[in-house]
C-alpha cells in the first residue's frame, strides 16, 4: 500500500482504473434504472407512478449534494 503513495506510480494506476470503473459504474447505473422502470409491480396505493421514485429520489440526492458542495466551498 505504500508503494501509491508515490504520485507517480498512483497516477498510472488511476489513469488505466478510471475508465474501467466509469463503464462500470454507468453499466450498473443503466441496470437499475432499467430493472425499477420495467421489473417493479405496481404498488396499492400509487400504482405506476411509483416507478419515477426510481429516478427522483437518487436525483433529489444527487442534487442535494451539488448544493451541499456549493454551500460549504
Amino acid at each position: 500500500m505504500h508503494a501509491y503513495a508515490n504520485p507517480a506510480r498512483f497516477l498510472r494506476l488511476a489513469r488505466w482504473l478510471t475508465p474501467a470503473f466509469l463503464l462500470a459504474g454507468l453499466a450498473l447505473t443503466g441496470g437499475a434504472l432499467a430493472w425499477g422502470m420495467t421489473s417493479v409491480s405496481p404498488d396499492r396505493l400509487m400504482g405506476e407512478t411509483v416507478r419515477i421514485l426510481f429516478l427522483h429520489v437518487p436525483t433529489a440526492w444527487l442534487g442535494m449534494a451539488g448544493w451541499m458542495t456549493i454551500a460549504v466551498a
